[in-house]
């Protein structure tokens, strides 16, 4: 695969990520590559060239901050499987590959060809049959007003499951069962199952968890509440109303990521064990 022309990103909040991102920029233009600044990099960096993410066609994104930069990446390129080698500036980066200090070292590998892709399922996620997004990690299902509960009916296909009582649940891919859904109690999952993984937020059932096959999509009906609000990754949110349905389903593209070590989910235990990244110097 002949890397071109390459995208990078940067939080543009961050100093640190800034420095790195210029360093990577310069890296890839002494190379050879058409190395295309993301606009907000641009404009806080002073160069002319920057391009917004969902314009910018290319072999690989390079992103440098965390794994909020991964996910808005992941929503906002224009080909959602062009492959991403992300870069981590905090503490912890678990959808991230290396940290600051490995950056130039990594991307050398990259335009080498010493590196393989790794391939996660993304989830298609829809409000009363209308698209909303498509997320890498999750769908967020929480109580418009904190004081009070959520009645939602889980479907798997056309077969009812459960009907759970409480705060909310998080709908999550395997990738995104280290995650939000983690942090809620929920399992790992193995990112070569083809599932969904089910967390309830504060259930006044025993229940706390459910795993399914992802091949069927799967339906949360609000019965009860004053109303909830639906976010993906993040990124997108929208309001739900009593008796709305939202439908997850797998998604036919998947999100591509450059690793040069072992899969990511033998690299998530090891981080969830330690609690954040093994930086580079």
């Amino acid at each position: 695969m002949g890397l071109n022309r390459i995208a990078v990103v940067s939080r543009p909040d961050d100093p640190k990520a800034m420095e790195v991102s210029l360093r990577i920029l310069n890296y890839l233009r002494n190379n050879g590559v058409e190395a295309i600044p993301e606009k907000s990099l641009a404009l806080k960096a002073g160069l002319e060239d920057g391009i917004e993410l969902r314009e910018i066609y290319c072999d690989a994104i390079i992103t440098i901050g965390g794994d909020g930069t991964v996910l808005r990446s992941c929503m906002d390129m224009p080909n959602p499987e062009t492959p991403i080698l992300a870069v981590n500036m905090g503490r912890r980066g678990y959808l991230t590959e290396i940290g600051p200090g490995q950056a130039l070292e990594a991307v050398h590998k990259l335009l080498k060809g010493e590196y393989r892709i790794e391939s996660h399922s993304k989830i298609s996620i829809f409000l009363d049959e209308v698209h909303i997004a498509d997320g890498l990690n999750e769908a967020l299902i929480v109580s418009s007003s904190p004081s009070k509960m959520l009645e939602i009916q889980i479907s798997l296909g056309r077969q009812e499951l459960i009907t759970i009582r409480g705060d909310g649940l998080i709908i999550s891919t395997p990738t995104g069962s280290t995650a939000h859904a983690f942090s809620a109690g929920g399992p790992v999952l193995h990112t070569r199952l083809n599932a969904f993984n089910i967390v309830f937020l504060s259930p006044l059932d025993p229940i706390r968890s459910l795993v399914t096959p992802d091949r069927h999509p799967l339906n949360a009906k609000l019965l009860k509440g004053l109303g909830a609000v639906l976010a993906v990754d993040g990124c997108t949110e929208k309001k739900v109303d009593i008796g709305s349905t939202i439908t997850v389903r797998r998604s036919e593209k998947s999100a591509k990521f450059i690793r040069f070590k072992e899969d990511f989910t033998i690299r998530s235990l090891r981080r969830l064990s330690k609690g954040g990244i093994e930086e580079g110097s």
